[in-house]
């Protein structure tokens, strides 16, 4: 069992080292894009995103890392096929085991992001149904770019991922309260003023 664990681990290691490189490319590109973005916010309605940036900056970058690792980092027509079974994907390598485990980390971020960035969000079935939307549009993409095999495990796991993720976000909001401090990436208001003066809801 120690084996096996350990080859799983090893396994996961390997995986990763790919996408930790496209973390680092995408550092500078995040920074930039989450730069402009704030100034445009600043310019059109005079307010910024100072309680956001953080997590701005974090939920294009880790954009940009899934993009490479799902579809730029694949050979067009690579890979085919559709596979509607339901864990399926296990298997009994210890690399397979790895896959899904990677699926499953690989949405933790998005559950733990988006609550952050949008209130209705944090409402865990408004959470969980962006997240397996999203896995469902990369799958979708992945199958007729054929960057990519359609599989529901994915879709399945990546749930599970964006769930873990929301009770990561959860606990976090809670110790916060508890604490009396709020949560420190509180929304910047509800509505914002238009350089004509008018309330513009957000």
């Amino acid at each position: 069992m120690e084996n096996s664990v350990h080859s799983v681990l090893n396994c996961m290691a390997a995986d990763f080292a790919e996408p930790l490189g496209y973390l680092i490319a995408g550092f500078f590109p995040a920074l930039i894009l989450t730069g402009a973005a704030a100034l445009v916010r600043w310019y059109l309605y005079g307010r910024n995103w100072r309680n956001k940036l953080g997590p701005i900056f974090l939920l294009v970058l880790y954009g940009y890392v899934v993009a490479r690792q799902a579809f730029f980092s694949r050979v067009p027509g690579s890979r085919t096929g559709v596979d509607l079974e339901i864990l399926t994907t296990w298997g009994e390598s210890p690399q397979s085991h790895a896959y899904v485990l990677e699926n499953i980390i690989m949405f933790l971020p998005f559950g733990f992001l988006i609550p952050i960035l949008w209130d209705p969000a944090r409402r865990i079935q408004i959470c969980v149904g962006l997240g397996i939307g999203a896995s469902l549009s990369i799958e979708i993409l992945q199958f007729l770019t054929k960057r990519g095999h359609f599989q529901t495990d994915d879709i399945l796991m990546n749930g599970v991922g964006t769930l873990l993720g929301w009770c990561v976000f959860s606990y976090y909001l809670r110790r916060r309260r508890r604490s009396g401090n709020g949560l420190s990436f509180r929304a910047a208001g509800r509505s914002a003023v238009t350089p004509r003066g008018r309330k513009f809801g957000l």
